[in-house]
């Protein structure tokens, strides 16, 4: 991305995320120390033999098993009778690093919209076993993180975002989904019109 993408990009930016800002990035790190929380202490304690390790998973197969018997939608009933209930020591162990890494990803800032997809799947799929009722608030804050870039709001993505070099690059198009085929496309354009100009 050259220099005048970069600042046409900036001026672009919307007037609210500019004036919310600092509230972007507050929520975004309360969002992720409640993650945090929510696996040290929350309701579903996740740091113990239940949760971590070759035989873990139990209290996830039992409440995969209440969710189907007690009536959840019936395609995931399937995915929990085929994949979740058999597996339930992986998932568990996938679960608790997964969260982890997105409660962590949210609080520093980094790589904030893809850890929000991952946190946006996590939650749903909690939400549809009927585990804890904040599933859907989270859901909501969730959602806005992703759709607010909270990432460039005092996080190491906007951080990286003013580095240059090609790893910094590489992680801003992870950052922000940017989409690498238009990228050149712009530096094609701006090849062509540097090339004119001369």
């Amino acid at each position: 991305m050259t220099a005048t993408n970069e600042t046409a990009e900036r001026a672009s930016e919307s007037s609210f995320e500019s004036d919310a800002g600092s509230w972007i990035g507050a929520t975004r790190i309360l969002v992720g120390f409640l993650v945090l929380y929510e696996i040290a202490f929350g309701g579903w304690w996740k740091l113990n033999s239940d949760w971590i390790g070759l035989g873990a998973g139990t209290p996830l197969a039992d409440r995969a098993t209440r969710a189907v018997s007690d009536g959840t939608y019936v395609w995931y009933a399937g995915i929990l009778e085929a994949g979740v209930i058999p597996y339930a020591w992986f998932w568990s162990n996938l679960a608790l690093v997964l969260q982890l890494a997105f409660g962590i990803a949210l609080v520093v800032g980094f790589w904030a919209r893809p850890a929000a997809i991952v946190g946006l799947l996590y939650f749903i799929s909690v939400f549809n076993m009927g585990t804890i009722r904040t599933s859907p608030t989270f859901a909501v804050a969730i959602g806005f993180l992703l759709v607010a870039n909270s990432g460039y709001h005092y996080g190491l993505d906007g951080w990286i975002r003013q580095r240059s070099g090609t790893w910094a690059r590489r992680s801003d198009r992870i950052a922000s989904f940017e989409n690498r085929a238009e990228c050149l496309e712009v530096a094609r354009e701006n090849e062509v019109l540097s090339k004119a100009s001369r």
